[in-house]
């Protein structure tokens, strides 16, 4: 069943709105508190969320900001009074999906509509742009947290608890439901120990009476804007502390008599086949681990695009291989209609789960938005904007271009990527393709530009992360883009397709004499094999806007 949350500081209209969004067979939560609203989006993401831009405490345009760091696939309308222009700039920077006026008349039968169409469009166009498989990645993630094999607790800036996961629950006896949400004043004597940094280690009775020993660490977080949250990670170190308790204990015996120290060194060898049983069991652990981390590198892999396909003519060829089970480079195709395909190719900061992470947010963000924007500068304007908000010390280097088959031409954009090779097959010059425009992420203005140019039949395009330009041979020496540059000449001349990445990937091979790759390799080749011109589709009359992209 589809899910509602509607949140507004007017009780009546909440229950008048609610009660004909229930009759239509659609669940509804209502809210007047907008911290009430997050804490049940953590919980439950709905598929709507409907907010007023005036609400206690803090405004519509914050909480919109909030719930989409958690999860960006919600559909947000906003249903407020327009007569105050002021709030036109505040409208613009939350991106609202839909913009309903409160004060015209017949509003609520327009808001009802609208949410009626959000939910069409989740059904259809969300599930072609791959939303349930970035609602999986998001499960996952939380399951992660659920079975981190610590205690976690959250507080966010305003010292409300959002993260209570499964084993803070286990080892403290306290549910998530008493939790989540509160605020520090109302928690229980042990959470205020929990977070008290003077405290390492807190002696707690549990509800058999017996004596645990909780060991902890505190970490305060920056986040943008001057916000802090404050983590805390905790485990049961109840056996290990006993452990230590009796073998001071032992010691102490072991100095009395000889008979007492024989006793005492058999209870050691006690202990220490114990401790290998415990070794053996954190070496299982790690073996799930390890599993449990393929089987998200595999899932990862999943979200990708085939490694062959052709796209209006463009034959489309790829191979991604990460340095370990999961990475940060990623590579996304999207059609545009008009006879306009999008190809992107991005590399997050850092390695492992946290750049993966990034990546997911970052695919699901561009999903979202390059199949409604026919320019690239325009695109990475708007996932600066989205991005920036949710990094904090990482970045995203990221290359983007559109083939028109109307025009027979490219329009690119490069966001601190390293610049592609351009292949012209009438002439046999390389070019590289590079345009102004800073790390996504990084800069509050990224500064894009986009060019274009024209392309024939024959002509390739390479694309690639930075793992080609910096793998390094015994003696140090960087592959560098020259070296490149020649292969790739050498390569596309007898060569095509996949034919042309094994090349490259067997060369720096053999030019770095290792088995694996220090960083994620990632390789693109786009070659336009047939350009038989495409019509232009009829432009619509003038009072229809249908079938145009939407300019920002």
């Amino acid at each position: 069943m589809h899910a509602v949350f509607l949140v507004d500081t007017d009780k009546k209209l909440l229950k008048a709105i609610s009660q004909k969004l229930a009759d239509s067979g659609l669940s509804v939560k209502t809210f007047s508190q907008p911290k009430e609203a997050i804490f049940a989006f953590i919980e439950a993401v709905p598929d709507v969320v409907v907010t007023d831009i005036h609400l206690p405490v803090m405004n519509g345009i914050d909480m919109i900001r909030q719930m989409r760091s958690y999860n960006t696939y919600s559909y947000y309308i906003l249903y407020t009074a327009l007569k105050d222009t002021t709030v036109f700039r505040d409208i613009v920077l939350a991106n609202p999906d839909d913009l309903v006026d409160k004060e015209k008349k017949h509003s609520e039968i327009t808001l009802i509509q609208s949410i009626k169409d959000a939910m069409a469009r989740t059904d259809k166009e969300l599930i072609k742009q791959g939303i349930p498989r970035n609602r999986r990645s998001a499960v996952l993630l939380r399951a992660l947290i659920d079975t981190l094999p610590s205690g976690l607790l959250v507080l966010d800036n305003d010292d409300h608890v959002v993260i209570w996961n499964n084993n803070a629950c286990r080892i403290t006896s306290i549910d998530t439901k008493s939790l989540r949400g509160a605020h520090k004043k109302e928690l229980p004597v042990i959470i205020h120990q929990l977070l008290d940094p003077e405290l390492i280690q807190i002696v707690h009775q549990d509800e058999q009476g017996e004596i645990r020993y909780i060991e902890k660490t505190v970490q305060e977080i920056s986040l943008e804007g001057g916000k802090k949250n404050m983590v805390v990670v905790f485990s049961d170190t109840t056996t290990l502390t006993n452990a230590k308790h009796d073998m001071e204990q032992y010691i102490m015996e072991m100095a009395e008599t000889k008979d007492l120290m024989e006793e005492q060194a058999a209870q050691l060898a006690i202990a220490l086949a114990e401790v290998d049983e415990k070794n053996a069991i954190i070496g299982e652990q790690n073996k799930k681990m390890i599993h449990e981390l393929e089987m998200a590198g595999e899932l990862q892999k999943s979200l990708l695009p085939d490694i062959y396909q052709i796209f209006n003519g463009v034959s489309f060829a790829s191979k991604y291989i990460p340095s370990i089970q999961i990475g940060g480079d990623l590579y996304d195709i999207v059609t545009l209609g008009q006879g306009l395909t999008g190809f992107m190719i991005a590399d997050v900061s850092g390695h492992g789960v946290a750049a993966a992470l990034v990546a997911s947010m970052f695919k699901m963000s561009f999903h979202t938005h390059a199949a409604n924007i026919a320019s690239p500068k325009i695109l990475f304007h708007m996932l600066n904007d989205e991005i920036k908000s949710i990094l904090a010390e990482d970045y995203i280097t990221s290359f983007y271009l559109i083939v028109d088959r109307t025009q027979n031409t490219i329009t690119y954009s490069n966001a601190g990527h390293p610049s592609p090779l351009f292949y012209r097959k009438a002439t046999r010059e390389i070019l590289e393709l590079d345009t102004n425009g800073y790390f996504i992420g990084m800069f509050e203005d990224g500064d894009y530009e986009e060019k274009t140019i024209s392309v024939s039949e024959g002509d390739a395009i390479l694309l690639y992360t930075d793992c080609i330009l910096e793998t390094e041979n015994a003696a140090g020496q960087q592959f560098g883009g020259q070296r490149l540059l020649d292969l790739f000449g050498r390569a596309i001349e007898d060569k095509h397709g996949q034919d042309v990445i094994a090349m490259i990937e067997a060369d720096l091979r053999s030019f770095c004499v290792q088995e694996t790759f220090s960083d994620d390799f990632t390789c693109l080749l786009l070659e336009f094999i047939d350009l038989t011109a495409i019509e232009p589709i009829e432009a619509p009359p003038e009072e229809s806007h249908a079938g145009e992209f939407e300019e920002f």
